[in-house]
């Protein structure tokens, strides 16, 4: 394609005009590009997807879409004057494709030197399931906020935004129909059960869904360590914690008492396999910790008034501060 540029310049001095320009000429090969994204219906990328691109019926390229489904032929040379009609096509064992909404599995783009780049040429793969749950804090209800999940080795993307589960801990996902699937939960800094892998049936982290599975559940065993000092005084409030330090100068039977900031539904005891269970004893450095399902009584040590607590992490309230 043939391109003619001119640059002029006026100059003006002393009443004295003059006026110089210079053309230069310039080429561009003709080349473009077709690109799109291969999703599910929830319009999370399907990664490891073959994308074939023709023309007049000879197979010209093949690629595999990435991590977020996305795929890109670049390079791609046209007909300057009448133009170039390219096929593209994503064939996937697991997936049945459609176009643009319709019943179509394969879509056209057409280059010209008016429309040398094709983009948003999507599938989406209506052969799926549906995989709902939530993410927990283990032996709780309180639900675990901004966790990502991995699905066969990649994070799973809305668009090029991590998918995240929100305050309530919920999600939903779509996966293939008969893929095996390896699906993992993960949050920075956080640990859980059985490493956050799914488990269908038995030991195998591998699964394949032919049909909807909800009810799905996560566990994070992530804690963290609450320590102080409930005495009176600044001689008191002004000594380090976790040393022993610490007198207990109010009285007897310390305690302390939280509960959830912000959540007045979720449990901090529950027990999916023993709903009876309702309670749970612990002690950490002398500290004696009982948590109820909407409370957590923190007994310090008798002497010292020092205590320290394994929680989740998450926000709570202090209700109650009192000695006998």
């Amino acid at each position: 394609m043939h391109y003619e540029y001119t640059v002029t310049a006026y100059y003006t001095c002393n009443g004295n005009a003059s006026t110089n320009y210079k053309t230069a000429e310039g080429w561009r090969s003709p080349y473009g590009q077709i690109s799109g994204m291969i999703q599910m219906p929830d319009n999370t990328g399907m990664a490891g997807v073959q994308v074939i691109l023709s023309s007049n019926g000879q197979t010209l390229a093949t690629l595999t879409t990435d991590a977020t489904g996305a795929y890109l032929f670049d390079s791609l040379r046209y007909d300057l004057t009448t133009g170039t009609i390219y096929t593209v096509t994503p064939t996937s064992q697991y997936g049945t494709f459609s176009y643009n909404n319709t019943s179509s599995g394969v879509a056209t783009a057409a280059l010209d030197a008016n429309h040398p780049i094709a983009e948003a040429i999507h599938f989406v793969n209506t052969s799926s399931v549906r995989l709902t749950g939530r993410v927990l804090y283990d032996l709780s209800t309180i639900p675990v906020a901004d966790a990502y999940f991995i699905l066969n080795g990649d994070t799973i993307r809305r668009g090029n935004i991590i998918y995240r589960t929100g305050t309530d801990g919920n999600f939903e996902l779509v996966v293939p129909k008969s893929m095996p699937c390896r699906l993992q939960v993960a949050k920075p800094g956080h640990t859980f059960k059985n490493d956050g892998w799914l488990f269908v049936t038995g030991t195998d982290t591998i699964f394949s869904l032919v049909k909807a599975l909800d009810g799905v559940r996560f566990y994070d065993t992530t804690k963290v360590r609450l320590v102080g000092r409930v005495a009176g005084g600044n001689d008191q409030k002004d000594l380090k914690h976790g040393f022993g330090l610490g007198k207990n100068n109010l009285g007897d039977d310390l305690q302390l008492v939280l509960m959830l900031e912000g959540d007045n539904t979720a449990h901090i005891v529950h027990d999916p396999d023993d709903l009876t269970h309702d309670t749970l004893h612990r002690s950490v450095n002398g500290t004696d910790i009982l948590f109820e399902q909407k409370r957590i009584i923190i007994r310090p040590d008798v002497a010292t008034g020092e205590y320290a607590a394994d929680l989740f992490p998450v926000k709570y309230k202090v209700v109650q501060a009192r000695s006998r």
